[in-house]
């Protein structure tokens, strides 16, 4: 399966970026190494130094793909466009596949990862959670913008994060 990003693939056509610009934005790719049930996922950001907006260019989930698929997904968003910045976590049925992984990875499949921190998870959930609902300095909507209809936003319509005394947890409302 692969996700949405054929030829041609052009990731910065219809945010409100001049062409002039398209130059200087910034692409990050952050992704989960999953399996299942924790999906093998990814989302590309982008954003511009002269507007303080985070844009989600596109995001794709599936449960059930190999190391092997999952890297050729990768490379087929590679060969769309260049993020610059490569994040990936594998957590859950993952984990096995890539503890210490990043260097096995870029030694396999060519691919530039960085392993996620995760010491301060819950203060990076909380400022995502800030940039979700604060407004841009233009004022004209939320600072963080993700696509209508997207994985990623059907997801985080379906989670709400509950603060508990020792850590951050999921609890889905469609349970």
């Amino acid at each position: 399966p692969r996700p949405p990003l054929r030829p041609p693939f052009e990731p910065l056509d219809d945010l409100p970026f001049t062409v002039a610009q398209r130059d200087e934005v910034i692409l990050a790719l952050g992704a989960d190494l999953g399996y299942y049930p924790d999906p093998f996922a990814f989302v590309l950001w982008a954003w511009h130094r002269s507007d303080d907006t985070i844009y989600e260019v596109a995001s794709w989930r599936r449960t059930h793909l190999d190391s092997n698929a999952q890297a050729a997904v990768l490379h087929a968003i590679r060969n769309a466009c260049q993020p610059a910045i490569w994040v990936a976590d594998a957590g859950g049925g993952g984990r096995p596949v890539v503890a210490g992984w990043s260097a096995e990875w870029t030694s396999r499949y060519g691919l530039p990862f960085q392993e996620a921190e995760k010491a301060n998870k819950s203060g990076a959930i909380e400022n995502f959670n800030v940039d979700l609902v604060t407004t841009s300095m233009r004022g004209d909507g939320p600072r963080m913008r993700l696509r209508e209809g997207s994985p990623l936003a059907l997801e985080l319509s379906a989670i709400q994060w509950a603060r508990t005394a020792a850590r951050s947890t999921a609890i889905s409302s469609a349970a």
